[in-house]
């Protein structure tokens, strides 16, 4: 399970139905990396240090601005999100190249082909992470 503390910025709706929005600290975690000497996986990414997320207050929770909160996330729900997030759009690039190989295309067509996969792929993903369901099973959420 992966945990961070973040501060509430505010608090709105009423009942049931309130969020937070909650800024994170978005620090360097692997120590390889803080040391300048990861992957580069994070080389193109931004280099915020405060994040800011929408979190859904639990109904017996007393959340007030300012307050400094526990979030959790499952880190299967963590691996599932990167999946389909990355994953769609590599396996769509694949698939566009092998149907063209398949098709006996030239390796122009399978290049536009792999393309197409991935816009197809990406867009797939996209939608699917914007869904209202996925969106709540891969936000993390305040524990008491």
């Amino acid at each position: 399970m992966n945990t961070t503390i973040g501060k509430v910025l505010s608090v709105s709706g009423d009942g049931s139905r309130r969020n937070a929005l909650v800024e994170v600290s978005a620090d360097v975690v692997c120590p390889r990396c803080a040391a300048g000497k990861g992957c580069g996986a994070g080389l193109f990414g931004k280099r915020e240090t405060m994040r800011q997320i929408a979190v859904r207050v639990p109904e017996r929770a007393s959340i007030h601005e300012g307050d400094s909160v526990k979030l959790v996330m499952q880190s299967r729900d963590l691996l599932v999100a990167s999946a389909i997030v990355y994953g769609w759009p590599l396996a769509g690039g694949v698939l566009g190249a092998l149907i063209a190989w398949w098709l006996g295309g030239s390796d122009a067509q399978a290049a536009v082909a792999a393309l197409a996969g991935i816009g197809t792929g990406g867009w797939l993903a996209r939608r699917r992470i914007q869904d209202t369901a996925c969106l709540q099973r891969f936000t993390p959420r305040i524990v008491i």
